[in-house]
């Protein structure tokens, strides 16, 4: 079915599903069910040798990442791209059929795995890089919207994170394993999500300090931040090490953090209110090489 009647050739998505020229199905041919059809009809694909016949599919992810981003903003207000159970040839993305399933909004999330396989058997980072915006995009969409957009859409269970509304696909709630899966590939730091819009949001708010009142806007935050990573850097703060963190709650300790973890350091947090041996003990237990404190904490 994947090489089709003319040898290793590549099918038009439509024609996969019907056959040329056919109506082997009742279902028509410009509706593509995407909560597993489309995407087991493909997974022997790269597993025999067969890539180049899953590029009709690969289009058709391209295609709705587009329509799935003016999709992600008017029904979630989130960025990112979306497509729920369906989609066509004219590449909807929106709610299809009966709500049941139809407001199931990780079709697309799906869709991106085959695209990771293809890198997983070829290890091709040319590749990789030109499906890495389709991965990233499809992730920024539930990080939006699950945690905070609507954050009542998201639960969590032993087992993980939980989206709503949920599918069952042979039994098995899907929803979490997808997402899960979907973050692994695409994984991008908590500084990089915070501060990728600063230069767009620019002189609103980014914190306030309720004890004093002192503010610090979007672009002021991302300066701060990038001049103290900065600093680190230079006192030789490298990816992987750890710095302990001990500070009251504040604007500064903001940007310590970020300006931490920007580098790629590990950061403990430490309460000021312990004493020297709780915090020693700490120290020692988490392997901490750096402390950055408080002029006044530090001469405690």
């Amino acid at each position: 079915m994947i090489v089709g009647p003319s040898g290793r050739r590549t099918l038009a998505l439509e024609e996969f599903f019907l056959g040329p020229g056919t109506t082997a199905f009742t279902v028509p041919s410009w509706v593509h069910t995407i909560n597993i059809n489309a995407e087991m009809n493909y997974w022997p694909s790269e597993t025999t040798n067969l890539s180049e016949c899953a590029e009709p599919l690969f289009q058709l992810i391209r295609d709705i990442s587009v329509t799935g981003q003016k999709t992600a903003s008017v029904m979630y207000n989130a960025k990112g791209w979306v497509c729920h159970h369906n989609t066509d040839l004219w590449r909807a993305t929106g709610p299809i059929d009966g709500p049941q399933w139809g407001l199931w909004p990780t079709g697309g999330a799906w869709l991106t795995l085959p695209l990771w396989d293809r890198y997983d058997y070829s290890g091709d980072r040319e590749y990789l890089r030109r499906i890495y915006p389709l991965l990233k995009g499809a992730a920024q969409f539930f990080l939006e919207w699950a945690f905070i957009r609507v954050p009542w859409v998201t639960h969590y269970s032993a087992s993980g994170i939980v989206t709503l509304p949920a599918i069952v696909v042979f039994g098995v709630e899907i929803n979490g394993p997808i997402s899960r899966y979907l973050f692994t590939l695409s994984i991008v730091t908590l500084p990089q999500f915070v501060l990728c819009s600063a230069n767009r949001r620019g002189s609103k708010r980014a914190l306030v300090d309720a004890a004093t009142g002192q503010e610090i806007s979007y672009a002021g935050l991302a300066e701060a931040v990038r001049e103290v990573g900065a600093g680190l850097s230079a006192r030789g703060l490298r990816h992987g090490d750890v710095l302990a963190l001990c500070a009251p709650n504040s604007i500064e300790f903001a940007v310590a953090w970020y300006a931490a973890a920007s580098i790629g350091a590990i950061v403990t947090t430490v309460n000021p209110q312990c004493t020297g041996d709780e915090i020693a003990r700490q120290l020692r237990r988490t392997g901490t090489r750096w402390l950055v404190t408080t002029t006044g904490l530090a001469e405690q």
